[in-house]
């Protein structure tokens, strides 16, 4: 047997205003017989932690996909990263926060396949707002002036201006993760 990987991953669109309702003991169960192996959920918005021996995200994340439609009629996205990617993500933040308040206005948009570039040169002159953002072509890091529900700049706005597929956490959710990776 070869050796495990630890992946996170990240369910778009799940238990949001009462659709694509799906409990995570419910997904939990069904992943310990499967192969996608020690997995550990993280609150009710689709945050998984659980290893494999497939070193290809993108295969897990569609078998991820299928074995949700296919058991709980449930079709959504879902992106996978490795525990190292997710490293990655966390120590590139431009906007690392110093105090608890600015915990809370930082979240971190997670994008299925990347942004085209040209893309994110429009977005990026054509956006005029107080809250900072950075954008590369797998990641979009949101720093808000006053807080993500006030915000113009959401999940849904990245996704029809950047053509993407994304789905957002919040910094405190993403240290969580990590950490859940890294004990996993």
């Amino acid at each position: 047997m070869g050796k495990l990987n630890t992946y996170i991953a990240l369910f778009r669109g799940i238990n949001v205003g009462g659709k694509n309702i799906l409990k995570m003991a419910a997904l939990k169960e069904v992943l310990q017989k499967s192969p996608f192996q020690e997995a550990q959920t993280y609150i009710q918005s689709g945050n998984v932690v659980f290893k494999s021996i497939i070193k290809a995200p993108h295969l897990l994340a569609y078998q991820l996909e299928k074995l949700v439609k296919d058991t709980f009629g449930i079709d959504v996205p879902i992106i996978v990263l490795r525990k190292k990617e997710l490293e990655d993500i966390i120590k590139s933040n431009p906007f690392p926060p110093e105090t608890k308040d600015e915990i809370s206005k930082l979240y971190i948009s997670y994008i299925k396949g990347e942004i085209n570039t040209n893309s994110i040169e429009s977005f990026a002159k054509s956006t005029i707002t107080n809250d900072k953002f950075h954008i590369s072509k797998k990641n979009i890091y949101t720093f808000y002036d006053v807080k993500y529900s006030a915000s113009k700049l959401n999940n849904m706005r990245y996704e029809k201006k950047l053509n993407c597929i994304a789905t957002t956490r919040n910094w405190k959710t993403t240290l969580k993760l990590l950490e859940m990776a890294t004990n996993n």
